[in-house]
């Protein structure tokens, strides 16, 4: 998050979301590099029905003043995830200010600048990533602001708008991210909030990816899109205003709950090191000591523990600062605990640190992974210590990665923006406009926050690169499934060529549906070829 000058910068997509079709495709608004034409149901979905059908007029009732388009069943056509095509004539009544921050021709979109400035960010972590640093991509915040300006221009053209378009408001607010990831920094939240809605009047704000802000924002009726990984009950207590493109960790908390018994329970610890493998499982598992997460963690524990299985729980504080002695203290402390499994319900830093505190210690364990925070991409992958995510499998909500350069999120920007490149990471700002532009076009011309909420829970779904995604009643992610994964130490990753890399059968399974069975049988073949060669020739 890049620091700025301390004024508002207001930039307007294109007023006329009919005018940014592409000329060389006059059928419609096509996905630059996208294969195919169409949404599809997930290819071998256990235990469920097909995707939902498209949602019934009037549901939300706004969506009948509209119609089918005449050209096309989707909207983007080649995007897997596109709503259905809208069609909207130019120029007819919309209902002009139907919410907050909404007029006849814009919608106001806010994006708070923290306190800390980008580089603060990129040393923190360049500090962490040690002798790997140089693997992490550096962006300015010029960079940064053009990237996420490009994700607001791209989907005020393709996406119906209704006459309107997105006009993305970036300020400098007073909260510190760094104190809102550790629970403070409410006070500074609550003034930023008050401002986004009473000063700037916006409609929704793309950078709530802190409890405390999301929650004020919530409180003052903004659509707040970001609040990473809360739980169920609190994303319902702060509807229809919070929404994110992670799953609630009540889902996940489930989900990883059924894995472990259905899976790594009553399995020895094949998938451990020298020292470890063959072993009774012993699991440990780690999760921030924020109250949601914790809570999120006593609900999954309930749910092993019902199974007759019992884990050591761990946790650990969400401050940068205090990182590394975190990791020396865990890692001792899973060491002497003799524990064989350690499940990640964390941040992708933290196994940096742990994985390499883990290697000096000389102790292999199985690290179970469970797809929170970008732990399940290949590039962070390749930055932990190579000897111990050998031993590194788990679940994915996400699906099959892109090369870099050939991504949905890339092609978007590059669409509008073909003289610069998109930031690292881009992928990650690409939902959160994404989850709002979807809301918006499924709400209808009368756009509210509550129209929004059942845009969202009419959109019929998709399946691509993020998974499985829709919105049934009591959903405020889109994540529906996951996948069973495990690292190739020896495969070339798609994305960026380097060795190593997540790979899958690529059969998801939604809740309930997990099959009993040892836990990624074919990276227990990798392992054993590997212990069967000569260490002169590995």
């Amino acid at each position: 998050m890049p620091t700025i000058a301390r004024q508002e910068i207001v930039v307007a997509g294109s007023s006329d979301p009919a005018a940014a079709v592409d000329a060389a495709q006059p059928g419609g608004s096509v996905l630059p590099n996208a294969p195919g034409a169409a949404p599809k149901a997930a290819p071998g979905v256990a235990g469920a029905a097909a995707a939902p059908g498209h949602p019934v007029a009037g549901q939300p009732g706004a969506l009948a003043a509209a119609g089918p388009c005449a050209d096309r069943t989707v909207q983007v056509v080649g995007d897997p995830y596109s709503p259905p095509c809208i069609a909207w004539a130019k120029g007819k009544n919309n209902g002009g200010a139907t919410s907050l921050g909404v007029s006849a021709d814009s919608i106001r979109v806010s994006f708070r600048l923290p306190v800390e400035n980008i580089s603060d960010f990129q040393s923190v972590i360049r500090q962490l990533a040690g002798d790997k640093a140089d693997k992490i991509p550096q962006s300015t915040a010029a960079d940064f602001r053009r990237t996420v300006q490009d994700y607001i221009t791209y989907f005020s053209q393709r996406f119906q708008m209704y006459g309107r378009k997105l006009e993305l408001v970036e300020w400098h607010g007073k909260g510190s991210v760094f104190n809102e990831f550790v629970g403070a920094g409410q006070e500074a939240a609550q003034a930023d909030a008050i401002r986004a809605a009473k000063e700037l009047k916006t409609f929704a704000d793309i950078s709530a990816f802190t409890q405390p802000y999301n929650d004020a924002l919530a409180r003052h009726a903004v659509i707040a899109i970001g609040a990473p990984y809360l739980s169920r009950q609190w994303f319902a207590a702060h509807q229809p205003y919070s929404w994110s493109p992670f799953p609630d960790c009540t889902s996940l908390g489930e989900t990883v709950a059924e894995y472990l018994n259905k899976r790594v329970f009553g399995f020895p610890a094949e998938h451990a090191g020298p020292g470890m493998v063959g072993k009774p499982r012993k699991v440990g598992i780690i999760t921030p000591d924020n109250p949601e997460y914790q809570q999120c963690l006593d609900a999954a524990l309930k749910i092993v523990n019902g199974a007759g299985n019992k884990p050591t729980r761990y946790s650990y504080t969400l401050d940068l600062a205090q990182f590394s002695d975190q990791a020396n203290n865990l890692a001792a402390k899973i060491k002497s605990d003799g524990i064989t499994t350690v499940v990640l319900l964390t941040d992708p830093l933290l196994p940096l640190l742990l994985a390499n505190r883990m290697s000096q210690q000389s102790y292999y364990p199985e690290w179970l992974v469970t797809g929170t925070v970008l732990t399940d991409s290949d590039e962070f992958g390749q930055l932990y210590d190579a000897t111990q995510w050998k031993h590194a499998f788990g679940i994915s909500q996400l699906g099959q990665e892109q090369p870099q350069g050939a991504s949905f999120a890339y092609a978007a920007a590059k669409s509008v923006d073909p003289d610069h490149e998109p930031i690292f990471g881009a992928d990650l700002f690409y939902d959160f406009v994404y989850q709002l532009a979807l809301g918006i076009q499924m709400a209808g011309p009368n756009l509210t926050p509550q129209t929004f909420a059942a845009g969202l829970h009419a959109y019929p779904g998709g399946s691509g690169p993020e998974g499985t995604w829709g919105y049934p009643n009591g959903a405020y992610g889109p994540h529906r499934d996951a996948r069973e994964i495990w690292w190739d130490a020896d495969a070339t990753s798609v994305v960026n060529g380097a060795p190593g890399r997540y790979v899958s059968t690529d059969r998801r399974y939604k809740p309930g549906a997990w099959p009993t069975g040892p836990a990624a049988p074919a990276q227990l073949q990798l392992l054993a070829r590997e212990a069967s060669t000569p260490p002169e020739r590995r």
